[in-house]
């Protein structure tokens, strides 16, 4: 089953900072949700746009309210939209706990 790689607001950075080392591939693409508003613009312009013209790789970014509702509903029915959720900590350590959450592999 596939499930959701998570990174709270600080791991975000350092989780562009990793798929920076991925070949771009045409046409490849993610989708990083996160919090929308401000904090999302701030996302996007310090992280996302960097990311996207370093490697050539696309993110779709989408709005995301919190908690664990939307994700467990995904994994639930086996329909995974999301590739990177941007968690507050005690929804990261909750959905890892419940299996809904797969970590980062950084080798």
């Amino acid at each position: 089953m596939r499930r959701f790689s998570a990174v709270t607001p600080l791991g975000l950075l350092e989780l562009v900072a990793f798929l920076s080392g991925i070949p771009p591939v045409a046409g490849q693409s993610i989708t990083v949700v996160s919090w929308g508003g401000s904090y999302g613009r701030a996302v996007n312009e310090g992280a996302n746009i960097p990311f996207t013209e370093a490697t050539g790789i696309r993110i779709a970014l989408e709005a995301y309210n919190g908690g664990l509702a939307q994700i467990r509903a995904q994994v639930d029915f086996g329909s995974i939209h999301w590739d990177v959720v941007d968690l507050e900590m005690a929804d990261a350590v909750r959905g890892c706990d419940e299996g809904l959450l797969e970590p980062i592999d950084i080798d």
